[in-house]
């Protein structure tokens, strides 16, 4: 395999898992933009669990968290604010604070899905989509490892270069890496369609390869909003692909829904 076509594999796995990663665990999970049948919301399921690999992030705990980011955005209570870890106002440390607020947000996620933290019991009366004993499986240590060791046997028979290597970890650890970024980067650099009391951003450059969620202004001031984007040049591209999805009877979209956008 070409450099090239192995860097492409890598590159495409990563958008993979991120589609699923905004459109099943933050869009439909936490937010519920959007309706499915329970046929269908197991097989995002198992795709989401299928993309993530050994660093699957179960929907449940995933949705508890982000709602608390939600309800005490960018405050001391916030699960993963960068301003509570950065000394720059212009996130400049972010090499070394960004890993340090990953980690906590990672100790606070393991708290949550072990039902060991308040935070669930604030929760306790919604209904989150779960799949028990899925969720038992892509979670215990052996398919977790069989998962990593699938994940490295791919770079291990086709990695064309010593420097490949280098995107392992990215691969593993995909969906942790992409709320780093989309955390980071939205609540640090860009510019502000809303004033609100958190620090939320639309970093415009980053939002294409985010496919949309760095329209973080924009989701914070409404987050049921099932685009992202609202100006002309905001291109949400997981919103087009709900609406694709709506038209083949995948989604079912709620009635009222702003979609629209503005100049």
């Amino acid at each position: 395999m070409s450099t090239t076509t192995f860097v492409l594999c890598v590159v495409g796995h990563f958008f993979f898992s991120l589609f699923m990663h905004s459109f099943f665990l933050h869009r439909y999970v936490t937010h519920e933009q959007f309706t499915m049948s329970r046929f269908w919301e197991r097989v995002f399921y198992f795709l989401t669990w299928f993309s993530q690999g050994p660093a699957f992030l179960h929907p449940k705990a995933y949705a508890m968290m982000h709602l608390e980011h939600h309800e005490h955005s960018d405050t001391k209570k916030d699960p993963h604010s960068p301003l509570n870890f950065s000394r720059s106002r212009l996130g400049l440390d972010f090499a070394v604070a960004a890993p340090r607020m990953m980690l906590a947000t990672k100790r606070l996620y393991f708290q949550i899905k072990q039902e060991a933290h308040a935070i669930v019991e604030l929760y306790r009366q919604r209904k989150f989509p779960e799949w028990r004993w899925f969720e038992g499986f892509a979670s215990s240590r052996s398919i977790m490892i069989v998962m990593g060791g699938l994940f490295a046997s791919f770079f291990l028979f086709f990695a064309p270069t010593w420097w490949c290597w280098l995107l392992l970890p990215i691969s593993i650890l995909s969906g942790p890496i992409q709320g780093g970024i989309v955390n980071w980067c939205g609540h640090m650099w860009g510019y502000r369609n809303h004033i609100l009391p958190d620090n939320s951003r639309n970093t415009w450059a980053l939002s294409t390869l985010t496919l949309g969620e760095l329209f973080q202004n924009n989701h914070h001031h409404d987050p049921k909003r099932i685009n992202f984007g609202e100006r002309w040049f905001e291109i949400d591209p997981i919103y087009w692909m709900i609406l694709l999805f709506s038209k083949l009877g995948i989604v079912r979209l709620k009635p009222g829904l702003e979609v629209s956008v503005r100049i």
